[in-house]
């Protein structure tokens, strides 16, 4: 055994006896960047198509535009959903 302790176990099962919240993947890993994390939520779900038929009748010229129109109408909806809808927004061609 060396002068430290765990150092003749792999640093990752030295990781996981000490720290098993670090070794330990996430129960619910978040989408990877740019990936749109699909709502659970049905009321989510009903503010995000609320946000799409909104941006739709608005049609913004820019994000920037559509976010502050989100912000507007949608006040007390998550900057999450709002960044989602504006961002589904951008890839429609008007």
């Amino acid at each position: 055994m060396g002068p430290f302790p765990g150092e003749d176990m792999p640093l990752s099962s030295a990781v996981a006896r000490h720290r098993p919240e670090i070794a330990a993947p996430a129960a619910e890993a978040q989408p990877a960047r740019g990936g749109a994390a699909a709502p659970i939520d049905p009321a989510a779900t009903k503010r995000l198509e609320a946000m799409r038929a909104h941006l739709l009748a608005a049609r913004p010229a820019s994000g920037n535009e559509a976010l502050r129109l989100l912000r507007a109408a949608f006040p007390h909806s998550p900057l999450g959903e709002r960044v989602q809808a504006a961002d589904e927004a951008s890839r429609w061609s008007f």
